[in-house]
């Protein structure tokens, strides 16, 4: 990865590749860029961060080397097939079918009514009239002479004078090879199985509106869910986007006793927009954000859900309840065409029971089949203390600036 080759295997600060400029070249822990910080400033294979495990523990250029090219040929690879998970197909070719919007037809009225079309235009140029022959016939007034049938000239006569653009004719007269028979135009059949100019993937047309694609997943049960997939398409115009994503999140809890209890089981659960943390992924690795997202509650989100057991005798107890929306903004991400991105949310929960063995909760988030409108929670062997929210449910909504 842009590496030059060494000369020798000792380990300086020349060979930490893309590194800052030390005053020392002595090698400690702070050469190691974007390390976590060790309580050891000794260098072994174990300070080096996601690396492979090494039969040996000296630390030489080579394991250093096939770390970063390792890592970043990873995190290029992973990147590369999330984004091909959002390649639009063209569209496909499909003709209506004109049995479907007509059944009475008949592949006789199709055959003619495509072969009366394709007789309307004269592709071949061969045999046709010079200049001097067209001005010769339209002096002699041949281009004005037609000859009508007789149910025509009284159809003229009676005021009806409606004249199909292509009469009747015999099909010798056409050049048409076969038995002879009549050829005529009905408008009313549809013009099939013509030739088309197809469109294939290689030829489409880039486009130049679309500036990101995002994927989603539904009620996703989990206190560290990823709640959406960002793809930077080529039209994005800004090296830097603000993105604001809005989702609706609930809570399950659960747990039991295992003896009975002379007293009734509570439980309580809390959660504060400060112990909602956003992680953004690129290629498998987490990025450093230029500046903190916010979260945000709307005005009736629950930050506190408490109830009570419905019994002291040995049993399990399960219920999910609507908490209401949650606003994320200020997530600012680099936008070069290609890039990836898994936007992630980890949720911090304070939980308190008391008289229960085992309690446990965790977050539903893109609330979508989970709750309604008008079912905002379910109880299965317990009683929420806590009103739920007139919220409405809001399904995920995406906007950058």
């Amino acid at each position: 990865m842009n590496c030059h080759k060494f000369r020798s295997s000792t380990i300086t600060k020349s060979l930490l590749l893309n590194c800052h400029k030390f005053r020392g070249s002595t090698i400690t822990k702070s050469l190691l860029l974007n390390c976590h910080k060790f309580r050891s400033s000794t260098i072994t294979k174990s300070l080096l961060l996601n690396c492979h495990k090494f039969r040996s523990s000296t630390i030489t250029k080579s394991l250093l080397l096939n770390y970063t090219m390792s890592d970043l040929f990873c995190t290029i690879d992973t990147n590369r097939k999330k984004a091909l998970l959002f390649n639009v197909p063209p569209v496909r070719y499909t003709p209506i079918n004109p049995y479907e919007t007509n059944p009475s037809l008949t592949q006789y009225q199709l055959d003619m009514r495509r072969k009366v079309e394709i007789l309307q235009y004269n592709k071949n140029t061969v045999g046709s009239m010079t200049k001097r022959q067209t001005f010769t016939q339209a002096i002699k007034g041949a281009t004005q002479r037609r000859n009508y049938s007789k149910s025509q000239i009284a159809n003229f006569q009676s005021g009806n004078n409606e004249v199909t653009s292509c009469p009747p004719t015999i099909s010798t007269a056409a050049g048409v090879p076969g038995p002879a028979f009549y050829l005529s135009l009905d408008t009313s059949v549809p013009l099939y199985n013509y030739n088309v100019t197809y469109t294939y993937a290689t030829e489409n047309k880039q486009d130049t509106v679309t500036k990101w694609l995002y994927s989603t997943t539904t009620d996703i049960y989990s206190n560290s869910p990823s709640i959406f997939t960002l793809n930077i398409k080529p039209p994005i115009d800004q090296s830097l986007y603000f993105y604001t994503f809005t989702t609706s999140v609930g809570m399950q809890v659960e747990g039991s006793i295992a003896s009975t209890r002379s007293q009734i089981g509570t439980f309580s659960t809390q959660l504060a927009a400060n112990n909602v943390h956003v992680i953004a992924y690129y290629g498998g690795s987490p990025i450093t954000f230029l500046s903190q997202p916010v979260v945000t509650f709307d005005s009736q989100f629950l930050t506190e859900v408490s109830g009570n057991l419905v019994s002291k005798n040995p049993n399990s107890f399960v219920g999910n309840i609507f908490l209401g929306n949650m606003t994320i903004s200020n997530l600012v991400l680099p936008t070069s065409p290609g890039y990836t991105y898994d936007i992630c949310i980890n949720y911090i929960p304070s939980n308190t029971y008391d008289f229960i063995d085992n309690y446990s909760s965790r977050f539903i988030t893109n609330v979508n089949t989970s709750f309604t409108n008008t079912d905002k929670k379910q109880e299965s062997g317990l009683n929420f203390f806590t009103p739920v929210p007139s919220s409405s449910v809001t399904p995920f909504s995406l906007s950058g600036q």
